[in-house]
């Protein structure tokens, strides 16, 4: 502490240090695409299962957790809208949910490669559909559910790196696909 107050002094009374001094450790920023969808070409699906499907377009920015720089960490909200599929094609229907989404990260710096471990939570869910037979609309509260099967990546952590992951979930027939970019990350 005297050293680095002599250090103040000899430099003069107006010296302010910032937080961009060097004492801020830099973050990671990532431009994320998620995409879930229920598959149409599946037997429930035709027997009248209703599919969603919806997109996420965001940014999230991973701020470092410790002072080596090798782990990040991230959150971010959003409202997802979506579209109901009917297999008959006198319905139609939309929802929405709030989504609540983590995002941890461990920089390799010796390999160049990240592992990005993400996840979300679906909330205030809300939908409606409508089919019209004959004259007659029937109207009905839908309850939104998107497929989320992934949740962990490993891909380069360079500038401009993108890793695109695609899994299908068998057993609710069912497609998700995320699309993982990075925008910025720290010097090495």
């Amino acid at each position: 502490m005297a050293k680095a107050r002599t250090w103040v002094n000899a430099a003069g009374n107006g010296y302010t240090a910032s937080p961009e001094c060097g004492c801020v450790m830099p973050r990671i920023k990532l431009q994320i695409h998620h995409r879930s969808m229920y598959r149409t070409d599946q037997p429930s699906f035709l027997a009248g299962q209703i599919g969603f499907e919806g997109d996420a377009d965001f940014q999230v920015t991973l701020a470092p957790l410790d002072s080596v720089g090798g782990r990040y960490r991230g959150e971010t909200s959003l409202v997802r809208t979506m579209k109901a599929q009917y297999a008959a094609r006198d319905c139609k229907g939309t929802a929405s949910q709030r989504e609540q989404w983590w995002f941890n990260a461990v920089v390799d710096h010796a390999s160049q490669t990240m592992k990005l471990r993400f996840g979300f939570v679906a909330l205030d869910r809300q939908g409606s559909g409508e089919c019209t037979r004959g004259g007659y609309v029937a109207r009905s509260r839908l309850d939104p559910r998107l497929i989320h099967v992934l949740d962990e990546i490993v891909m380069p952590a360079d500038s401009g790196a993108t890793k695109a992951v695609t899994q299908t979930d068998v057993t609710l027939r069912a497609e998700e696909q995320l699309v993982v970019t990075v925008v910025a990350v720290p010097l090495k």
